[in-house]
């Protein structure tokens, strides 16, 4: 069995869209990482450590000060029409 740093987890996915997967592998080909290490820098972009400071948009989602797209937006966040 392999030892583990304290501060770090080890996980599964399944059943990846075989589009998803590809084009995750043909982003680490081109930034020189293994396909593991760039959904670990998926993984953080997506879910950083450190909480990104956000405004409050429509509907009680919250949208990051760097994008365009909700942060943190969950269904029952989104106004019905």
């Amino acid at each position: 069995m392999s030892e583990q740093s304290s501060d770090t987890v080890s996980f599964t996915v399944r059943n990846i869209p075989r589009t998803v997967y590809d084009a995750v592998k043909a982003k680490a080909a081109a930034e020189r990482r293994s396909v593991n290490q760039q959904m670990i820098v998926c993984m953080e972009i997506c879910a950083p450590a450190q909480p990104r400071r956000t405004r409050q948009v429509g509907g009680g989602a919250s949208m990051t000060a760097d994008a365009r797209t909700p942060y943190d937006a969950t269904p029952t966040d989104t106004p019905t029409p």
